[in-house]
């Protein structure tokens, strides 16, 4: 039954990961170039032409989100998150797994209310048509990002704790790239 348990938790974290590495590229080599190109231009046309790009800030402000959230996942899954060396390293054994479990558990409550709070968020967005200020941009794609990336980093965490009841080490600093 253990061997079917860790099997099957695998290639949950299999799947998620790929799924978190996916988000990740499109933030880092799409988003985020936009983000640069979207920036360069709008400085550009503020210090030579005197004049900058409309809607610039509300923008870019919007792509920041996305970049940042899209990256998210990838980093939980990959624990490289920030934590404090000083302590952690010194813990050993039984001491490492209670403040794993207690990171894993505080950090799973806490994307569940997100979560929840974020689909509210994204059921008004829809249903109000709440959009950006100087352009007719919608919000709900943008908060269905910071959704899908809630979710996300909850069965990061709901993940930790599976592997944490069965016995099993957490990965530290695992590079998802490869």
């Amino acid at each position: 039954m253990h061997d079917i348990l860790v099997k099957t938790l695998e290639r949950t974290e299999h799947a998620a990961q790929r799924l978190s590495h996916l988000m990740h590229c499109a933030g880092t080599r799409i988003v985020l170039p936009l983000l640069v190109v979207l920036v360069t231009i709008d400085v550009t046309m503020r210090y030579f032409f005197n004049s900058s790009l409309y809607a610039a800030t509300e923008v870019g402000t919007l792509l920041l989100l996305v970049v940042f959230f899209a990256s998210l996942p990838y980093c939980t899954f990959g624990r490289q998150h920030v934590y404090m060396e000083l302590v952690y390293v010194r813990l050993k054994g039984r001491s490492r797994w209670l403040a794993d479990l207690l990171a894993a558990s505080v950090g799973l409550v806490f994307m569940i209310v997100f979560v929840w709070q974020a689909v509210r968020g994204l059921g008004e967005m829809i249903r109000y048509g709440d959009g950006a200020e100087l352009i007719d941009l919608p919000y709900w794609p943008f908060a269905l990002v910071l959704v899908v990336s809630g979710v996300l980093v909850a069965l990061a965490f709901a993940l930790q704790l599976a592997r944490l009841a069965l016995g099993l080490s957490l990965p530290v600093g695992e590079n998802l790239d490869e």
